[in-house]
């Protein structure tokens, strides 16, 4: 195939390298068997998600990478600035000069691609996008990424939470099952083995044992499409959660509290270790755009989608169409209303009643691999 010094070559060809030791070598892994079956199901992951998109009636929207605001509210973004920006910033020009040599506006790389597509749906009713999206948070953990892709998805004649709920747990479901029939069991069990690092034989033949279990579990959930995932409240949440607190003596949760990674996978085992949906969180947690829900003002109508080991994978919510409840809410959160005048347009011109979630599609496959560092 072409020239090779062994005796430079950073791998040799008796040794089965995990997935620690390739990450030193981002450019050289397409040579090692583990990332190109990693490639290779992602590959058909993505052709799965378009599959069953199309199937459903949606349209594919190429959404930009670079906007003027931020969608999620509370994350940290990327600016956007030239050369000469980031020059003149080190020498403290005003920034008003720095804006004056590209945009008339900061400019961000995006991250979430909703408000584009919400835009859409007036004329195409239903639609979706796969893009890379970014988070500036600086996290090291095995949960983690700066850049990733975001499957979206907005659709018109969304009135009841319910019907949302039901969208995203038949595609993960389809989906699934699409991506696992077209791959050997024992490739995919390979996977697996390859991904956990170096272990002793007797350690690597348990493992592949609970391995073998897990692809076993996970094809029942798939494929049982009369057994719906759990759905409970975020009040049944705190209560479950509270419940083996009392247990251990730690400190209880309040309504109002955010849920940590080691909660989010408690709630996975009270769910017997299956995927499981938590609705209906507090405003005060939540983006403006998620609709107030109509019985409970301290409520939006939303969701997550927990599922065991990644923890949420899915989130989403129906849209507020209400142009005054919507600048109520951004009012609250001290957002600029100019900045989303043109989101606000798309309300005040023939709003209508949408939903929509984005799931990461890095932490999907986890799920589907049973892989524990997303990195």
């Amino acid at each position: 195939i072409g020239a090779c010094k062994p005796d430079k070559y950073p791998f040799q060809s008796k040794v089965k390298y995990n997935l620690e030791q390739l990450r030193p070598f981002i450019h050289m892994r397409a040579h090692v068997d583990i990332f190109a079956s990693i490639m290779r199901f992602r590959s058909r992951l993505v052709l799965s998600f378009h599959d069953y998109f199309h199937s459903q009636g949606f349209h594919h929207i190429h959404t930009p990478i670079i906007t003027t605001n931020n969608c999620e509210g509370g994350c940290e973004t990327f600016e956007v600035v030239t050369n000469q920006q980031q020059q003149q910033q080190q020498s403290n020009s005003s920034s008003s000069e720095i804006r004056s040599k590209f945009f008339n506006k900061s400019a961000y790389l995006t991250a979430s691609a909703q408000l584009h597509l919400e835009a859409m749906t007036s004329t195409l009713g239903k639609v979706y996008t796969m893009s890379p999206t970014f988070r500036a948070e600086k996290s090291m953990t095995k949960h983690h990424l700066a850049e990733f892709y975001m499957l979206e998805v907005e659709s018109i004649d969304m009135n009841e939470l319910d019907q949302l709920i039901d969208l995203a747990e038949h595609m993960v479901k389809e989906v699934g099952k699409q991506v696992l029939a077209k791959f050997d069991r024992q490739e995919l069990d390979q996977l697996y083995m390859t991904s956990m690092g170096s272990v002793a034989f007797k350690r690597a033949q348990k493992l592949e044992k609970e391995q073998s279990k897990y692809f076993d579990f996970l094809q029942t959930i798939i494929n049982n499409e009369s057994k719906r995932f759990a759905r409970i409240s975020y009040e049944e949440a705190i209560e479950i959660l509270n419940g083996s607190k009392e247990k251990s003596g730690a400190k209880r949760l309040q309504f109002g509290d955010d849920f940590s990674k080691e909660q989010e996978n408690s709630l996975v085992d009270h769910f017997n270790g299956t995927p499981g949906f938590i609705k209906l969180y507090p405003r005060s947690l939540k983006p403006f755009y998620m609709r107030r829900n109509e019985r409970d003002e301290r409520l939006v109508d939303n969701f997550d989608l927990l599922v065991p080991k990644v923890g949420e994978i899915v989130g989403g919510s129906l849209r507020e169409h209400r142009l005054d409840v919507l600048k109520e809410a951004m009012t609250r959160e001290k957002l600029s209303v100019d900045s989303y005048s043109s989101y606000l347009e798309t309300k005040e011109f023939g709003g209508m009643k949408l939903g929509g979630f984005g799931l990461g599609v890095e932490r999907f496959m986890q799920f589907l691999l049973n892989i524990d560092n997303i990195r």
